[in-house]
């Protein structure tokens, strides 16, 4: 099938070119691999694992009944004993026993209908083309800019070194909606600075969500006017809607241009970031990246603010256990109210979602620091403290030269220090749990709060010894009340939408955190450091299991009996990124699938 996004073009460099195409093919045929074992091979009992010399080897069927051919297909894999780590990728048939090199499109294609039978569904062409789409970023990424882990490690780059993404997720880059300039403009990976785009309206057109009717110093007033921040991106789109464009013509609001200081992009893409500046700016971007279209909800923009002041009735409390744990607030939502559209929802609606931006501490803001340069490139000298946190996704991630910020940490470290390499990894994880862990559970059981812990919503603060010392949590979006677990909250003074927005029962409140918490983040940090070594694997979940013992003892009966209930059932709940984008599912409706819990494995 033709490529859905061949209008990028490339550096005519052949070398940096076939290096590009390689990783790019090797990492998406590798998270599809990882979404098609987890979510349907494995629950399926369609993957064995056999041993092949220092190998193992990974069969997964992908169909007895594959509509592309008549054939039974099996797809062998060659892989490190510790990981689904794609070496090579073979599709084998009964007529076709050797197999041939299976290709990235092809392995799309055949999983696109296996899943379409498998739902009793028709082919999703656009997830085929998204997961094009994304193999396709990605190679570009690595052409444009070539990393590599001896750069400078501070916030803003822990925020853009994702360059392949999510592990799990079929479709990790795939920004429909953006051209090939919007991606090299936009696009965090590349690093590029970018201006607000601003409208001038009046202050009553202005909608502020917060509570207290004061403006933050960061919005601009000029008299009766206040000049109103944009992602440039979304204010061209915005513009070249004709409805909204008239709306705004009709109600004298004028697009002013970019103006101000230049700001980064964030690992979300819609979120901004400046040093300078006491707020990132959360703006909505009509782009589907992942799975969602990235613009704020009107519930979104009301919950933020409401549950920033919840919260804040409970960190005094928490602090006392968790001094070293910090969220970050979201006490600003604003977006454009215009009199005239009470007679058109549909149209208010887009422009309420369309304009509207969520302002979120900075906790960088006069915090300069130091990097991690010195550190990743000169093994014998350390820098002052880093006053910087750095995003966790950043540091358990891979990096086009196969390693990881982490890995690079950890080995130094070990270096500094005269210790083995897993003992500095042990004591660093147990660091990261430690604070991490029961804070998390802390707020849940004791609050009825349940955060979304997951790689891009944690900042880690690294101490002068560069262990973790300090935890930010950040992203209101994901986070939700269980009010049978409080009943001080109250949220009869939100409208129905709003309060189903930001209300979890208990079985959702604990598939979220298992998930979050667990999964996608501690799973992560653990493959990472263990760096492939099954027995440093196994050694840092045990060291996990410990700290849930410990943190259990400390509870009362009724919640450590629920957190035995949840944590130590014998399956845990994935979140199947892949069913999810191929029935087009929002997240809030993501498809789950039980899978066994690692930690009996070591208890």
């Amino acid at each position: 099938m033709p490529n859905p996004n061949s209008y990028i073009t490339y550096p005519t460099d052949p070398n940096l070119a076939l290096h590009s195409n390689h990783l790019a093919t090797r990492y998406s045929i590798q998270a599809l691999l990882n979404c098609y074992c987890r979510e349907v091979a494995a629950p399926h009992h369609w993957l064995s694992l056999l041993p092949l010399k220092q190998e193992d080897t990974a069969y997964a069927h992908l169909d007895d009944r594959a509509s592309l051919v008549d054939k039974k297909y099996q797809l062998i894999l060659t892989l490190p004993e510790s990981q689904i780590d794609q070496k090579k990728s073979y599709m084998t048939s009964k007529q076709q026993p050797l197999g041939k090199l299976l290709d990235f499109s092809d392995l799309a294609l055949i999983i696109t209908n296996v899943l379409a039978k498998h739902h009793r569904s028709s082919v999703n062409l656009e997830f085929i083309q998204q997961a094009m789409q994304s193999c396709e970023i990605i190679e570009y990424f690595l052409k444009q800019s070539p990393h590599s882990n001896q750069q400078a490690l501070n916030f803003i780059q822990s925020e853009q070194s994702l360059i392949f993404g999510h592990e799990f997720h079929p479709t990790p880059k795939a920004r429909q909606g953006f051209t090939e300039k919007d991606i090299k403009r936009y696009s965090p990976e590349l690093s590029e600075k970018f201006q607000l785009y601003y409208f001038k309206i009046n202050k009553n057109q202005l909608k502020q969500y917060s509570k207290n009717n004061k403006l933050p110093p960061v919005i601009i007033e000029e008299q009766d006017h206040v000049l109103y921040p944009t992602h440039p991106w979304q204010a061209h789109y915005l513009l070249s809607q004709q409805e909204t464009k008239q709306a705004l013509i009709d109600n004298n609001i004028q697009p002013i241009g970019l103006q101000g200081d230049s700001f980064s992009a964030t690992s979300s893409v819609r979120t901004l970031f400046q040093e300078n500046h006491p707020y990132f700016y959360k703006f909505s971007l009509n782009v589907r990246l992942t799975n969602c279209i990235r613009k704020n909800s009107v519930a979104e923009l009301k919950t933020a603010v409401e549950l920033t002041h919840i919260l804040n009735q409970y960190t005094q409390e928490v602090s006392k256990n968790h001094p070293n744990v910090t969220l970050l607030n979201e006490s600003y939502a604003f977006s454009l109210k215009l009199a005239n559209l009470a007679y058109n929802p549909t149209l208010n609606k887009k422009i309420t979602e369309g304009f509207g931006f969520i302002l979120r501490d900075n906790p960088l803001f006069s915090n300069h620091s130091n990097n991690l340069n010195n550190l990743l490139s000169d093994h014998n000298h350390f820098l002052e403290p880093l006053s910087e946190p750095l995003l966790a996704g950043g540091l358990f991630s891979s990096q086009p030269d196969q390693h990881s910020w982490i890995e690079n940490i950890l080995i130094q470290l070990a270096r500094h220090e005269k210790f083995p390499y897993e003992t500095i990894a042990v004591r660093w994880f147990n660091r990261y749990i430690s604070l991490l862990v029961p804070a998390i559970l802390d707020y849940y059981l004791y609050h009825g709060i349940t955060f979304e812990p997951h790689l891009q919503n944690v900042l880690i603060q690294l101490d002068h010894q560069y262990y973790p010392s300090h935890i930010y949590l950040r992203d209101l979006e994901g986070t939700k009340l269980n009010s049978s677990k409080n009943k001080n909250i109250s949220l009869n003074h939100l409208d129905p939408p709003s309060r189903t927005a930001v209300t979890y029962d208990d079985n959702q409140s604990w598939q979220r955190i298992i998930y979050c918490l667990f999964i996608n983040n501690i799973s992560s940090s653990i493959h990472f450091i263990s760096k492939s070594s099954v027995s440093l694997e196994k050694k840092l979940w045990l060291n996990l299991s410990l700290t849930l013992t410990e943190y259990q003892k400390k509870l009362s009966n009724q919640h450590a009996l629920e957190l035995k209930q949840w944590l130590y059932h014998r399956s845990w709940p994935y979140k199947a990124n892949l069913t999810t984008r191929f029935l087009k599912q929002a997240d809030k409706k993501a498809h789950y699938i039980a899978l066994e819990n690692p930690l009996l494995k070591i208890t």
